[in-house]
This record gives structure tokens, sequence and C-alpha cells, in this order.
């Protein structure tokens, strides 16, 4: 088999190496999965919002026990489960950025004026997302609590970098998968 570039009257097939570049830039700055943003550029966007003295909020979510999801229904059952969290979360007007933080975690900028919205909102997608993926009464008893981890740091209030907030987040929701309590958000 013959491997050729296509040319045009102008040259090279220009559209093609744009759509080449478009997806080795996203293999590198967004999640394959979710279309989230990757670490390397959602720790930008939040150290620019830094440098600039803005205060914001940082959102952990995390899903409950998605290792009992996925061995009753299937990987594939909780990566739907895991993309769906992720097409929500994009659909909220008051996240600047979105990090795959995990393999069933996420991690959300929100701006101080947003973080009221951003609570109810959140409990809006929770209850849509335990409806459309838990299929009995088993499974809404075991998941009644929530079917997620929530919890969330302020800067500069909870960290001066980037790094301090993402020690901060993760050690609160650890805290909370520990005592297996669902969210720390507070007003």
């Amino acid at each position: 088999m013959d491997a050729y570039l296509c040319e045009s009257s102008n040259g090279f097939n220009l559209p093609k190496i744009k759509d080449i570049e478009e997806e080795r830039v996203n293999i590198f700055f967004k999640d394959y999965l979710t279309g989230t943003d990757r670490l390397v550029l959602f720790s930008k966007y939040v150290e620019e919002k830094i440098e600039k003295g803005e205060s914001f909020y940082l959102f952990g979510l995390d899903i409950v026990n998605l290792g009992y999801i996925n061995y009753k229904y299937g990987v594939n059952y909780g990566n739907r489960l895991i993309e769906a969290l992720a097409e929500e979360l994009m659909k909220s007007p008051y996240l600047l950025r979105i990090m795959r933080s995990g393999a069933d975690s996420f991690m959300c900028l929100c701006p101080v004026d947003g973080l009221e919205y951003f609570y109810s909102f959140i409990e809006n997608v929770e209850e849509k997302l335990k409806f459309r993926f838990l299929n009995n009464e088993q499974d809404m008893k075991l998941f009644f609590d929530g079917l997620l981890y929530k919890t969330q740091v302020s800067y500069p209030k909870d960290g001066e970098t980037f790094e301090d907030l993402l020690y901060a987040l993760r050690l609160r929701l650890k805290r909370l998968k520990f005592i297996n309590y669902k969210s720390h958000l507070s007003l």
C-alpha cells in the first residue's frame, strides 16, 4: 500500500494538517474520555488567576464507590457515568474550567460570585445522574446520601499557590471518604 500526502493546487492539504495539529494539542491538553482539561492546562489557568490576585474556589468532586458500579454494571457503564458527569459540569455557566483530576474525580474552578449557584447546580446534577445510572432499589439505597463526594477550597484563604490548593482539596476529599461523609460544601 502506498502512503502519500494529497496535494491541492495551493500545495499540501491544509485542512488535514490543521485537523492533525488540533488532535495533537488535544492529546496534551484535554482528557481523552471527557474532553475536560488535563493538569497542564488547568494549572496554567489557575496560576494566571493567582498572579492577578483574583479570589476563586476550587471544587473537588469524586464519584462514590465507582468500583461497585464498575463491578455490577461493567467498566463501560462506569465510563459513561464519568462522561455524563463531565458533560453536566460543562453545562454550568459559572464554572470557569473543569479538569479530570483522577479516574473518577474532577476539579472545578468557580468564581466567588458563582458559589451559591454552583451548590444548587451540583445537587441537581447529582440527582439526575443517580436516577439515570442507578437502576434498582438496592443501588438507590446504597447511594441514598449521594453519588458524589464534594468539597471546596478557596484562594487565598486555603493556599497561596496552585499546589497548596490542590493538596488541601485532595486532603479534604480523602477525609470525606474516610468518614464516608458526602459533602463539605458550606457557604
